[in-house]
């Protein structure tokens, strides 16, 4: 099922990076499958687990939703630092300017020196991304590696203190906070 609120429209989308995608353009996001009925009632009975190539093989914690605030505030800009291997929860989204925000979010991140995992929950849709990342200064670049069906790439900026992250999203002009859980 395709969906264009994956990772991708955390950071390539809706962010302004460079995208090379499917033909139409989307993204084909690894979603958890839906339940499934196994009576007659109206309500769904069992889910599926999902196997390893619908979650990208993540395997890290699941936190709690947040929701997004909104800052009238100008959006700040990436200063660099180190972000550290290890597993990372979203514990704030921020959107900059005069604007109108409702949304609900939950993200789990591994991260190594160059490669991640990503569980994303963004107002009830549920996806997972895995691909390459890399860091030069204040920017990062990711390139999306599952779900295989696109390839797609762009390049942030970041601001990464001992135990935490953020990345801005201009376009969006949107921040995400993660913080080290392990």
């Amino acid at each position: 099922m395709k969906t264009r609120n994956a990772f991708l429209g955390l950071f390539l989308a809706a962010c302004g990076g460079s995208t090379t995608a499917a033909s139409d353009g989307g993204v084909e996001a690894a979603q958890v499958p839906t339940p499934v009925d196994a009576g007659t009632d109206s309500k769904a009975d069992v889910t599926p687990p999902p196997d390893a190539a619908e979650t990208c093989g993540f395997a890290g914690p699941v936190p709690p939703m947040i929701s997004a605030t909104v800052s009238p505030n100008a959006m700040p800009s990436g200063l660099g630092g180190a972000i550290t291997a290890g597993t990372y929860v979203l514990d704030a989204v921020t959107y900059y300017g005069a604007k109108t925000v409702v949304e609900s979010w939950s993200a789990s991140l591994v991260t190594t020196e160059s490669a991640y995992k990503l569980m994303l929950t963004r107002n009830g849709t549920l996806t997972y991304q895995a691909g390459s990342i890399s860091f030069q200064g204040s920017q990062f670049t990711i390139s999306i590696t599952c779900p295989s069906i696109s390839t797609q790439t762009g390049t942030f900026s970041s601001t990464a203190t001992a135990g935490e992250f953020t990345f801005y999203i201009p376009k969006d002009e949107r921040a995400l906070h993660f913080v080290k859980k392990i």
